[in-house]
């Protein structure tokens, strides 16, 4: 144990840079042995797909802050609008996201 900490001190890595990694990996050795299907491409893809839109709309937040523009209502906007669209399927169907698209469209042109 000592040779370990010994050596990260001449490679002069810190460990508050090291743990999240570990964490990580830990993270998902501990998934996979709970569930086999975990660590698959599959799941991989389901979960970039799932995490694409929250990425996309962080990076626009980053770039609005980083303008000095600071515009903290992204998560809100974003949250109100998921909470009435999912209200609104369920009692309209998916002739709404039509509807919504339509009306987005229109507005863009």
């Amino acid at each position: 144990m000592n040779s370990i900490v010994n050596r990260l001190k001449e490679k002069k890595i810190h460990l508050k840079t090291i743990m999240p990694i570990v964490f990580f990996a830990v993270l998902i050795i501990l998934f996979t042995c709970l569930n086999s299907r975990f660590f698959s491409l599959d799941n991989f893809s389901t979960l970039l797909r799932q995490s694409s839109i929250l990425l996309i709309i962080s990076l626009s937040a980053n770039y609005i802050i980083l303008m000095g523009s600071i515009d903290l209502s992204v998560g809100q906007c974003v949250t109100v609008a998921g909470v009435i669209s999912s209200l609104l399927i369920g009692k309209m169907g998916w002739a709404v996201i039509l509807w919504d698209f339509g009306r987005c469209s229109c507005r863009v042109s």
